[in-house]
């Protein structure tokens, strides 16, 4: 029985679609914050980079996404697309749950990354 269900198809492309899925839901709730974010500086403040200027929230939000968000979100999907490749091949479960446990290990991994750069920067 754990033959057939190791090899029954779709477990590939259920893992992947959960995988993606959970990595989009991340950046659509990354965008959510940047849309959200206030656009100008507290006590006004002058907005920018340099001269004793700081960027406003939605524009840090936006200078991060690009400097640390975007490597973060292709080591989480390739270190998630090979734990699912591994799981897939070497264990019975259905597809969906292991695109769920795939991409959290790659979640956290991504979540440290991001936390140890933002706080060794500022």
């Amino acid at each position: 029985m754990a033959d057939e269900q190791q090899h029954r198809p779709g477990r590939g492309w259920g893992a992947a679609l959960t995988v993606l899925g959970v990595l989009a839901l991340a950046v659509l709730l990354y965008g959510l914050a940047i849309l959200v974010a206030p656009t100008e500086n507290p006590g006004g403040q002058c907005s920018g980079i340099g001269w004793g200027c700081t960027l406003t929230p939605h524009d840090s939000l936006v200078f991060l996404g690009v400097i640390i968000g975007l490597p973060a979100l292709v080591s989480a999907l390739v270190l998630s697309s090979i734990a699912a490749g591994v799981l897939v091949r070497r264990t019975g479960l259905p597809g969906v749950l292991i695109g769920l446990i795939s991409v959290v290990p790659a979640l956290v991994v991504s979540a440290v990354l991001v936390t140890t750069v933002v706080f060794l920067a500022f």
